[in-house]
């Protein structure tokens, strides 16, 4: 259901499905501790959206092919940045 989110709000008057949304927040972009590929941005203006793998993209301030990070699996970045939001 919310990817009827991110249609405008013109469609959705439209449609007339505006009242299911009254009074929600829509979000936009990710928090740092999101998968960002979803959004194609982040709330924090000093990180980009790069890509790890095909499951997880994070928020970065910068990213270098092949870096990996402390979660545990110690698997490489592709660093693939993400600018358009990408079904996950």
């Amino acid at each position: 259901m919310k990817i009827i989110k991110v249609v405008p709000e013109a469609y959705r008057e439209q449609a007339g499905v505006q009242e299911c949304f009254k009074g929600e927040e829509v979000k936009t972009c990710a928090t740092n501790d999101e998968n960002c590929k979803k959004f194609g941005c982040c709330e924090d203006k000093e990180r980009d959206c790069y890509e790890k793998n095909e499951w997880w993209s994070g928020c970065l301030a910068n990213c270098t092919a092949g870096m990996t990070d402390s979660f545990g699996d110690d698997k490489p970045w592709n660093c693939d940045r993400i600018e358009q939001p990408v079904m996950v």
